[in-house]
């Protein structure tokens, strides 16, 4: 069975149902509105501009934010247009896309540290574990403001771009 893991069709075939179901999970939150960590993208006055040039200076204004989200206000001013007529669709596809990513630089971690383990230690199953991994942490409840906050993309991007930067640090080396 190991072998048959080694081949890239079979990783690829897991991970896809392994997004497959978590699209399909999380999909029920796609037609959710704000909620209450939501509110500062309600705030007309800020984002209704969109992406134009007062809306970026807007965005650039030191006061803007009581922390430094520059991508996750970007994407809000990008789609503030939305906003303003109560559409959140654009909002929850966008979270649901990066949450997506860090599933696959997760799976793809976890399956280059326990191929590592088994060439090491000659663990025998260590494909079951990184799809057992993956899939726990792609469905897990606990996850679900990243896809049902309207705001919830900054949670997603750090993990995105922490796993990423993870693998392709592990797999250089």
């Amino acid at each position: 069975m190991d072998d048959r893991f080694s081949n890239n069709k079979s990783r690829r075939f897991y991970l896809v149902l392994i997004l497959l179901a978590t699209a399909l999970l999380y999909s029920r939150c796609l037609d959710y509105g704000p909620v209450n960590w939501d509110d500062a993208l309600l705030r007309t006055q800020v984002y209704g501009e969109g992406f134009k040039p007062a809306g970026l200076v807007n965005l650039l204004k030191p006061s803007f934010s009581a922390t430094y989200q520059p991508v996750r206000e970007l994407v809000s001013t990008l789609l503030a247009g939305r906003a303003e007529r109560s559409s959140w669709l654009a909002f929850h596809l966008v979270s649901l896309a990066f949450y997506l990513g860090t599933v696959i630089f997760f799976y793809l971690t976890v399956s280059l540290l326990l191929e590592r383990v088994h060439k090491l230690r000659g663990l025998s199953t260590w494909w079951l574990g990184a799809v057992a991994a993956t899939g726990i942490f792609a469905l897990h409840p606990g996850h679900v403001e990243v896809a049902a906050w309207v705001l919830g993309q900054k949670d997603a991007l750090v993990g995105f771009f922490y796993l990423g930067a993870l693998y392709f640090y592990i797999r250089s080396s």
